[in-house]
């Protein structure tokens, strides 16, 4: 998912500076946001601390609820123009 939104990026900054009569240059940075991946990873474990919790207890086990879940990568990158 970080290469397709890295390759994104480039051809967005190429379709917009063609607009300009402008040329893409060389990459200057590129920095990756992942702001929501801590999210998921922290409801996951607070969901196993329950069922633990439950089942040390001798109680019944709680529901499984599956879901769809949607991924998101995001990065934000920099060109030079030539």
């Amino acid at each position: 998912m970080k290469i397709n939104a890295a390759k994104a990026a480039k051809e967005k900054a190429k379709y917009l500076l063609e607009a300009i009569n402008e040329q893409l240059g060389e990459a200057l940075e590129i920095h990756e946001i992942d702001a929501e991946v801590y999210y998921t990873v922290y409801a996951n474990k607070m969901m196993g601390m329950a069922q633990d919790n439950v089942s040390a207890n001798g109680g019944s086990e709680l529901p499984i609820e599956m879901k769809k879940i949607k991924m998101k990568q995001s990065i934000s990158a920099k060109f030079a123009i030539k």
